[in-house]
């Protein structure tokens, strides 16, 4: 993989945490398939046309925003270095694959555009209930998101404080459930909203089912305790909120329970 900069090696480390049930899953199928056998995940938007024998399961995989299968290590060594056509193929992550992996874990190939990375995946059902909890709230996470798009895109069209010049920007999206106590600290405990504005920003969040508010990203680190959230989305959280991000585009931080998101969200014309 590159650096942290790079969109798509964030989209792959994001794929990876996403998708880790569905890994393991693939790789207790890899594993009893043989020791010739690994599991390759991808974005499915980027499945390319010499992978045809892929574009069965894309429909469903569309669905759940990644695809993930077992597949033979000969091919995993192909499709990483297909990518070569593209970019520089990480030939020390590929020639992991020829190794053998410790007992009761499989190779991995993970690949995002001109990204790869090969990781070992534990093929141990016992992880799988843990994992199935955290994908749910994955997926509480990204309809939260997918609520929050109009807002966040009408607040790009006409709120001049949302895009700037500045780099990274000063200013971020928060994005909670209507039912999240944490509104609050966004809305009741800020005096310098009158009673008028914390009224609407309470409705809106209750008839449109997820509450969007436009705050300095100070205030909301500030509002934010990072020991209330699980490591991971924290060191993620401090990296990716402080990189530089595309034109006419701005930073959205979701919050579920334990779970947060950093996503870039760019204005649609």
């Amino acid at each position: 993989m590159h650096t942290h900069d790079c969109r798509s090696c964030q989209t792959l480390q994001d794929l990876f945490q996403r998708a880790a049930a569905a890994c393991v899953r693939a790789a207790i199928e890899a594993r009893d398939l043989g020791p010739d056998w690994g599991v390759f995940l991808c974005d499915p938007e980027d499945l390319v046309p010499e992978e045809p024998d892929r574009l069965e399961g894309l429909r469903a995989a569309l669905l759940v925003g990644y695809y993930v299968a077992p597949v033979t290590i000969a091919a995993l060594d192909r499709l990483g270095r297909n990518r070569g056509e593209r970019a520089a193929p990480d030939v020390v992550a590929l020639d992991r694959l020829n190794m053998a992996p410790p007992e009761g874990s499989v190779h991995m190939l993970g690949a995002v555009r001109d990204c790869i990375a090969t990781v070992l995946v534990e093929a141990d059902p016992q992880r799988l209930p843990e994992l199935d909890r955290e994908a749910a709230l994955d997926q509480r996470l990204d309809e939260l998101l997918r609520l929050a798009q109009p807002l966040i895109q009408r607040t790009l069209r006409e709120d001049p404080r949302a895009l700037t010049e500045d780099q990274p920007p000063d200013m971020l999206f928060i994005v909670l459930a209507p039912s999240d106590p944490r509104i609050d600290r966004f809305v009741m405990n800020c005096p310098e909203r009158s009673a008028e504005e914390r009224d609407r920003l309470v409705a809106e969040a209750r008839e449109l089912g997820v509450y969007v508010d436009l705050q300095p990203r100070v205030t909301v680190l500030a509002k934010l305790p990072l020991e209330e959230f699980r490591p991971s989305d924290t060191t993620r959280l401090l990296e990716r909120v402080y990189q530089a991000v595309p034109p006419n585009a701005g930073h959205v931080v979701t919050v579920h329970e334990r779970r947060l998101e950093v996503t870039v969200v760019e204005r649609v014309a």
